[in-house]
């Protein structure tokens, strides 16, 4: 029996009414995304109230269109990099491993330049949530570079450039 997070039990428990209010707060885009209109949370996701829980739009649409998460792929991959964004064409169920592995999630690598630039600043003392916001790079991307995770090749040259 899978262990369900609160959020996914809220999802569940949506009844058509709720659908329907969903809905009303999505805004077609020419660009083929569907804009969440509502409520947002500080880093742009949308969020919805549903069975007695605050559940992350795109995690809502995802689980609608796609079924319930895949084992070992909990989170969702947003393919059209908009954060806004609840079209399930643009959303797929991801590991953790699948998003940070290239960067700003739209599966384009990120250059090597800038992720040793990235590094360099980081291991210089600023912050990761700052680079996240400047660059567009999620922070737990940044985290895995910095941790030589994920191109840890980059992580050496960034030190040794910084020496």
């Amino acid at each position: 029996m899978p262990k369900w997070s609160k959020s996914d039990l809220a999802i569940m428990s949506m009844t058509e009414s709720d659908f329907d209010r969903f809905m009303a707060k999505v805004e077609e885009s020419q660009d083929g995304c569907w804009n969440w209109i509502a409520a947002k949370g500080r880093y742009g996701y949308g969020q919805f109230w549903a069975g007695g829980e605050i559940v992350l739009t795109h995690r809502i649409a995802c689980w609608l269109a796609h079924g319930p998460p895949l084992e070992g792929r909990p989170t969702v991959d947003h393919l059209c990099k908009n954060r806004a964004c609840v079209n399930p064409d643009h959303l797929r169920w991801a590991s953790m491993k699948e998003q940070t592995s290239f960067g700003t999630n739209d599966h384009i690598k990120v250059d090597d330049d800038i992720v040793i630039d990235c590094i360099k600043r980081c291991l210089s003392g600023e912050g990761q949530r700052k680079l996240s916001r400047e660059l567009g790079i999620y922070q737990a991307t940044i985290s895995t570079w910095v941790r030589g995770k994920v191109r840890p090749e980059l992580l050496e040259e960034a030190k040794r450039q910084l020496a």
